[in-house]
């Protein structure tokens, strides 16, 4: 396939033999010695390529077009997917509030999702009920902003900041009529203007550093601003540790 002749750097492994960069909206992958392939179409705005293991043998990447062979992919949708071993598989369809997942638009502190080192944890956010989960914020109705976890190796997905007692979720907008801005909840820069968010993650820093709130492991941490725990009484954003069973103690 032609390339525009603008293409666009996304990620590459460690050691520069495996590339991947978006052309006209596609995503393609370019390995030393083997050439190039077109990954996905429809690869979205800004960064599509949420992050990648260091060996570049796990990415994960956005595009609005469903490819072939993948099952849930929906055309038209924020599809999050991801690509290990050359195949390519969905982690959750999620919705255009999502953005700032992905949607750096040439600011790299204004993305949110974070890849673990090895690649084979996710964490993203996301204000579709994926999986399952009730996420109408209680007083308010409208669905929140909930942190998810998701294993490449199991291919099950968690909401690591949903209320463990399946109770329907306290958030608060993140800036708004009759709501206070706040610093946690708006991230940098404002990335979740607007929102309605349960929970959050950091995205990077204004010096171009992504916090490292998600361990090779997949230990993660996270804001709330649901009460998670019943040691949470303030009634106001926390920080939460989640953990996997068998890391940690």
């Amino acid at each position: 396939e032609e390339l525009s002749g603008e293409p666009v750097f996304q990620t590459a492994n460690s050691a520069d033999t495996e590339v991947f960069f978006t052309d006209e909206g596609n995503l393609f992958e370019y390995r030393v010695g083997v050439g190039r392939e077109l990954v996905a179409e429809g690869a979205l705005g800004g960064e599509p390529v949420l992050g990648a293991s260091g060996d570049g043998s796990w990415v994960y990447f956005v595009a609005d077009k469903a490819i072939a062979g993948v099952a849930g992919a929906v055309d038209g949708e924020p599809n999050l997917y991801v690509r290990h071993g050359g195949k390519t598989g969905l982690v959750a369809v999620l919705s255009s509030e999502d953005s700032p997942d992905w949607a750096r638009e040439g600011n790299t502190y204004e993305s949110t999702a974070r890849v673990s080192p090895g690649g084979r944890w996710l964490a993203f956010m996301s204000d579709r009920p994926l999986t399952g989960y009730d996420n109408r914020e209680l007083g308010s109705s409208q669905p929140v902003e909930e942190v998810y976890l998701y294993d490449g190796e199991t291919g099950r997905l968690r909401c690591a900041s949903c209320d463990p007692s399946g109770g329907r979720p306290v958030g608060t907008q993140s800036c708004g009529k009759n709501a206070k801005c706040n610093a946690l909840a708006l991230g940098q820069d404002g990335v979740w203007l607007g929102r309605w968010m349960a929970a959050s993650v950091p995205g990077w820093t204004v010096m171009g550093y992504q916090s490292r709130y998600l361990s090779k492991d997949g230990r993660m941490f996270f804001n709330s601003f649901d009460a998670l725990v019943p040691q949470d009484v303030n009634g106001t954003w926390d920080v939460y540790e989640w953990e996997p069973v068998g890391v940690g103690g």
